[in-house]
């Protein structure tokens, strides 16, 4: 099958999931751009560039994702789907409380380990002699100490941690159970699944889906946007898509 052809067979089979999908980004899309202005970065308070960053980086993940879903690398998109499900986990829980603190600390734990991977080269980060490395470090640690799904308790995403990050991480971390299944073997004939093919391509729209509906919702509030009936509308447009009509569908 071609790729335009299985292209055009995914878009068939996941039409439902799909147009939620697209309809969710351009919900959200909207919600920003309404509220750009609110939007702001304040050098003074490190949590309006942590959230501002997260978020561009979530809206161009989820444009990665479809691109790879619509392609046929459902299990490829998986790993973009855990990536924002990351992502969220981490920004619910530097605008829980205390943002600009555990903004400074994500920063810290970024910038060391930008400094370790420089040193490893035998390279000198250009910031070598202007920080104050004791202090970063202390951040940074204080970040490392609080684990993910502590991060995730926290922002009240323990779902998000237990579902989508630990099931995505068999595509990511490529352990027996996402390996395996590129194999299928009947008899004494194995079949190596490597070409493109609708696999997976509905489970990572939906745990994208639903990372990036949050991440949106997350942000809108840390920046006071005039949400509206964004938030539900986001919501409802998700639960559509991915709702299935019955139990055997």
């Amino acid at each position: 099958m071609s790729a335009v052809d299985l292209r055009a067979a995914i878009r068939a089979k996941f039409e439902k999931e799909l147009t939620g999908y697209e309809k969710l980004l351009a919900k959200a899309d909207e919600l920003f751009d309404r509220n750009q202005a609110k939007a702001f970065l304040d050098t003074t308070r490190p949590s309006t560039g942590a959230v501002l960053g997260l978020y561009t980086k979530a809206r161009k993940g989820v444009a990665a994702l479809h691109v790879l879903a619509t392609s046929g690398y459902g299990e490829d998109a998986m790993i973009i789907a855990r990536s924002l499900v990351n992502l969220c986990i981490d920004l619910g829980y530097i605008c829980r409380t205390d943002s600009d603190d555990r903004a400074r600390q994500w920063i810290a734990r970024g910038r060391v380990s930008r400094r370790e991977m420089a040193q490893a080269f035998g390279l000198t980060p250009p910031d070598e002699v202007t920080v104050d490395w004791g202090k970063v470090g202390e951040r940074a640690r204080a970040w490392k100490a609080v684990r993910i799904f502590d991060r995730a308790k926290d922002a009240g995403l323990e779902n998000f941690y237990e579902i989508a990050y630990r099931h995505g991480c068999v595509y990511e971390h490529s352990d027996a159970w996402g390996a395996l299944a590129y194999l299928d073997i009947v008899d004494d004939s194995i079949d190596m699944r490597s070409e493109p093919s609708p696999t997976r391509v509905d489970t990572a729209l939906l745990a994208g889906a639903f990372a990036f509906g949050e991440i949106a919702s997350i942000s809108g509030k840390y920046w006071g946007f005039d949400i509206a009936q964004a938030d539900r509308e986001i919501f409802d447009l998700v639960m559509t898509a991915f709702r299935k009509s019955d139990a055997s569908s």
